[in-house]
């Protein structure tokens, strides 16, 4: 039996000590990669855009906002693709319950 990798919380958009979002534990890695993916493809559109127009300070922030939000879908799915790649040091892998020989 396979399951896939799943991301784990990431807060991101930092204001003071707190955070402003934060992404969503459990969601497929697959899925959260694809995610950022488009979020980044929307920000080179959005800094196209920024090139061509005089004012810019609306989409800068719309830029950085998905920006932000891609970095954290990645860094979230970062952690189960780490403990996959440790897999192979570890005699059992709980998350997957698979065994593993040296």
């Amino acid at each position: 039996m396979t399951t896939s990798l799943v991301t784990t919380s990431h807060q991101f958009n930092q204001n003071g000590e707190g955070f402003f979002f934060a992404t969503v534990p459990g969601v497929n890695c697959t899925d959260a990669f694809n995610l950022a993916s488009a979020g980044l493809a929307a920000a080179e559109d959005l800094l196209g855009q920024l090139v061509q127009i005089d004012e810019s300070c609306h989409l800068a922030f719309a830029v950085r906002a998905l920006v932000s939000q891609s970095k954290a879908l990645i860094d979230s799915g970062v952690v189960a693709v780490e403990q996959i790649e440790d897999a192979p040091r570890n005699s059992h892998v709980p998350d997957r319950g698979a065994e593993v020989s040296a």
